[in-house]
This record gives structure tokens, sequence and C-alpha cells, in this order.
């Protein structure tokens, strides 16, 4: 069995990018788009979805009407049922670090908070992937034995 695959590029949110001057005011309004556009179409998957359980209208009405509103519309997911409940994401705007590391941003002259907050990332994005590597390697562990949890 080889070694689970891991998204290692770093995703970084477009208006911390855009105020550190790595892309433009048009290049953050398009990133905000795309990520609104996606979103919205998660939230009416979502709604496809509890139709498709045989909800009731008066079960669709609250999420039809809170579309568009992403805080509203995850607060109102949590109420069905965790087993039975269709799978939703807000799809968060971000820009793709090109590749460098921090410590190459810091031999090219990069401002302190520019590094502090780019390390900073990286460490929270590195912790992630840790973490999701364990969980992949724990599941893998009772998987190989059949167990299902």
């Amino acid at each position: 069995m080889g070694e689970p695959s891991l998204r290692i590029a770093l995703d970084l949110p477009a208006d911390k990018v855009r105020r550190f001057g790595f892309i433009t005011a048009k290049e953050q309004h398009r990133i905000m788009a795309e990520a609104r556009a996606i979103t919205l179409e998660n939230m009416d998957r979502f709604i496809d979805r509890v139709a498709d359980t045989g909800a009731g209208e008066i079960y669709l009405q609250r999420p039809k009407e809170a579309r568009g509103n992403a805080r509203e519309f995850h607060c109102l997911t949590l109420q069905y049922n965790k087993h039975k409940r269709p799978t939703f994401g807000v799809v968060r705007a971000t820009w793709r670090w090109p590749g460098r590391t921090v410590a190459a941003e810091l031999v090219t002259g990069a401002p302190p908070d520019l590094l502090q907050w780019l390390a900073a990332a990286a460490h929270q994005h590195s912790t992630l992937l840790l973490e999701q590597a364990m969980q992949a390697a724990w599941q893998r562990a009772f998987d190989q034995y059949g167990f299902r949890m």
C-alpha cells in the first residue's frame, strides 16, 4: 500500500495576499467571485439532496431563504441528522502561493510582517497536513483488518 496523497500547495486568503501586493484588486475580486459562485452551487446541491430525501417543502423553505448567506446556511445544515446530512462547504477565496519558501522571501528582502504571516500560514498548513496524514493512517490501519468506524 502506497503513501497517502497529500495536497502540499499553500492556499492563502485572497484579501491578505492582496494587502501584501501579490495580486491586484481585480484578481482579488475575480477570486472572490469564483469562490462565491462555487459556494452557491454547493448550497443548491445541498438543497437538491435534501429534496431527494423526500423532505417536505417546510424543511426546504429555510435553506432556500438562507441561500446566499453562507454563515446562516451553514448553521441550518447542522440541524440535519448528522448521519443523513448531505455535505456542505463554504469555498474560501484563496490564492495559491507560487511555491517559494519563506527563506526565499527573506532573501528577497520581504517585509517582516509578511515573513511572520507567511511563516505562520505555512506552519498552520503543515500542521493540518500532518493531522490529515495521521487520520488517514489510522483509518488504513482499521481498514486493513476489516474494522469500520
